[in-house]
């Protein structure tokens, strides 16, 4: 209703798909303790969820609105520096200017980390911008499958059936 899109029927199934995933890799299991006590959250618990999931995909369906909506990234840009330049008046350039400062202490394990989430960033702008948010959680799920084999054959990892 947001981006004004009729969904098709795969979309649909998409949707229904992850909610089912999301909700079973939730629900505990019943090992040594009684099947009983899966359930046994107060109703507010299980509204607060309800709610919490119904904000996170609308943020997920807005942030992608404002992506196909204008490509100006400049406002950010201008407002992040702007909030720097009054760090450094406020300081009184005590430890020089901020871009003296912006990279200093970085070593390698940093500079990976910024490569890292930078990339991811981009990847993710790229997502919203020409494909959907449906593409971006399913993209974001593969990296979670992905992570899990990779720790079973590293780490020894031992998943559950769930």
């Amino acid at each position: 209703l947001f981006l004004r899109r009729k969904l098709s029927n795969l979309q649909w199934i998409a949707i229904v798909l992850l909610a089912v995933g999301t909700t079973t890799s939730q629900v505990k299991g019943c090992g040594e303790a009684s099947c009983d006590s899966m359930f046994s959250a107060p109703i507010q618990g299980y509204m607060l969820g309800i709610l919490s999931a119904c904000m996170s995909a609308l943020a997920g369906v807005y942030t992608e609105f404002l992506m196909k909506k204008n490509n100006d990234s400049l406002f950010g840009v201008i407002f992040n520096i702007a909030r720097l330049l009054f760090d450094d008046f406020r300081g009184g350039f005590e430890n020089g200017p901020w871009w003296q400062r912006l990279f200093n202490g970085y070593n390698l394990t940093t500079w990976l980390v910024v490569l890292n989430l930078g990339s991811t960033g981009l990847l993710v702008s790229w997502l919203m911008k020409y494909a959907d948010n449906i593409v971006k959680v399913y993209s974001t799920s593969m990296a979670m499958l992905l992570t899990m084999v990779l720790s079973v054959y590293l780490f020894t990892f031992k998943p559950t059936l769930q």
